[in-house]
């Protein structure tokens, strides 16, 4: 498996003057669980805060995204949360028990 220390996901627009603008966030990008996968991409809301979660199916596994929470501190400091993991499980499994 592969591992990552950081990894950068760029897109969006800019600031009206061509400035492009980044901010920090933390969270699961992608959660793999095992087991069968989707036939075909899902797209799911959390029934805590109607967030969207996408489920998709990659290398006979699923896959869940994402968790985006904005984050103020040193980004070194970065971390994904046991409560974001919970968070994308408890939605996968409202619609899937």
């Amino acid at each position: 498996s592969d591992e990552y220390d950081l990894v950068v996901i760029a897109g969006g627009g800019n600031n009206g003057a061509g400035v492009a603008r980044a901010k920090v966030a933390a969270g699961y990008k992608a959660l793999v669980l095992q087991g069968t996968p989707p036939r075909q991409a899902c797209y799911l809301e959390s029934m805590q805060d109607r967030r969207t979660i996408f489920m998709l199916p990659w290398k006979n596994r699923t896959l869940l995204a994402a968790t985006e929470n904005p984050f103020t501190g040193e980004p070194a400091e970065v971390r994904a949360l046991d409560s974001e993991s919970s968070y994308l499980l408890d939605a996968h499994n409202h619609y899937f028990p």
